[in-house]
């Protein structure tokens, strides 16, 4: 891993904003924009995780470095793992409080004042996110993490879009690189409230544009990939908190509508939804014989 900066030339930062990519060149050069927009006093510095990429990610974020001395590019090519990549971000990192984001979405203006304001009182803020402006026109302002922190096995968690203290991160040994692109979010969320009772805080303010995946192909397989790590999650977190009658009537539910629903695979207007559905059903699945726990 990356020796972490003793200085960066510039007033030490007070956040340090980890950006993880791989093969990014699509979408990054908008996120490294949005950051070097932010309406705020905070002095934050950008390190930009490439864990491998083949395309000209590399060659777009030096060009962004080259004109702002807050601005670092860190190889991390040893395993292509978002987990093993946000590890080696933090260890590159110069400020105690630290911030996450991902290469093909969008942070808002004021996402950094947010989580910096925030983070004090709170060691642990997660990002208000929205699903609209990057595409989603059925999302509503109800979705995942929207308004609130959701719950899992009856505990938070918070998606990888969060801020949080270095000590922290540091107690809990950061990111599991046994979940190497899903699901690490929420175990990392999990192991904080297990492991020192901090949990985390929406910041409102703090409003993250999310990239929702399109076609129903795409959907089908990233909600393959979501329902398969929560069984990780389950056989990590999960044993014995979980109402087994009632998740097993809710499940046989869940795998009815899918069969009987079959036919609206073929109509554009409802695949997605149903794909989604589908997906989701099928990755538990797949889970469960993978990790040897049945959660449906």
């Amino acid at each position: 891993m990356s020796e972490r900066a003793d200085t960066l030339g510039v007033t030490e930062p007070a956040l340090s904003v980890i950006l993880c990519t791989l093969n990014g060149e699509q979408t990054i050069a908008a996120q490294l924009q949005a950051l070097a927009s932010q309406e705020t006093s905070v002095q934050f510095e950008t390190i930009v995780v490439d864990n491998g990429s083949t395309d000209r990610t590399v060659e777009i974020v030096q060009h962004f470095a080259e004109g702002s001395r807050s601005v670092r590019v860190v190889a991390a090519p040893e395993q292509q793992n978002l987990s093993y990549a946000r590890n080696v971000g933090v260890d590159a990192a110069a400020a105690e409080w630290l911030a996450f984001c991902d290469d093909d979405d969008l942070v808002g203006e004021r996402w950094v004042e947010a989580l910096a304001a925030a983070l004090p009182n709170a060691q642990f803020v997660a990002s208000s996110m929205d699903y609209r402006r990057l595409g989603d026109v059925h999302a509503d302002s109800r979705g995942f993490q929207s308004t609130q922190i959701e719950e899992m096995f009856g505990r938070p968690i918070a998606n990888g879009a969060i801020a949080i203290s270095r000590s922290i991160w540091t107690e809990v040994g950061g990111n599991d690189e046994h979940f190497g692109g899903t699901g690490e979010d929420f175990d990392f969320a999990l192991r904080v409230t297990e492991a020192t009772g901090v949990r985390p805080v929406l910041a409102r303010d703090a409003v993250y544009h999310y990239r929702s995946r399109s076609g129903g192909r795409a959907v089908f397989h990233q909600m393959r990939r979501y329902g398969t790590s929560h069984v990780q999650l389950y056989r990590r977190h999960g044993v014995g908190q979980v109402d087994r009658r009632r998740h097993t009537i809710e499940a046989l539910r869940n795998w009815w509508w899918v069969v009987t629903r079959a036919p609206l695979a073929v109509q554009p207007s409802r695949r997605e939804n149903w794909m989604r559905q589908a997906g989701r059903r099928v990755g538990r699945l797949i889970g469960s014989f993978r990790y040897r726990v049945c959660y449906l």
